[in-house]
């Protein structure tokens, strides 16, 4: 058993904001992650550094920088 598994696209309604929601389901879900034997990986917006902190506080380290490549048109 073992593997990853990505977490992505985590929002919260500014008008929730600053009330620990993100930082409670993150959290959660990575030790659920854990106990069925998987390493979550948290892909963020480097340019959020609010979030950013928050899933440092939880025990999220920067392991990386993934690209994201989108193609237009042509044949």
């Amino acid at each position: 058993m073992g593997g990853v598994q990505g977490i992505n696209a985590v929002y919260t309604p500014k008008e929730e904001w600053k009330k620990g929601y993100a930082s409670v389901l993150v959290a959660e879900l990575g030790l659920l992650l854990n106990r069925e034997g998987l390493t979550p990986m948290l892909y963020a917006d480097q340019a959020n550094s609010d979030s950013n902190r928050v899933y440092r506080n939880i025990g999220f380290t920067s392991c990386g920088t993934i690209a994201e490549i989108a193609f237009s048109g042509g044949e």
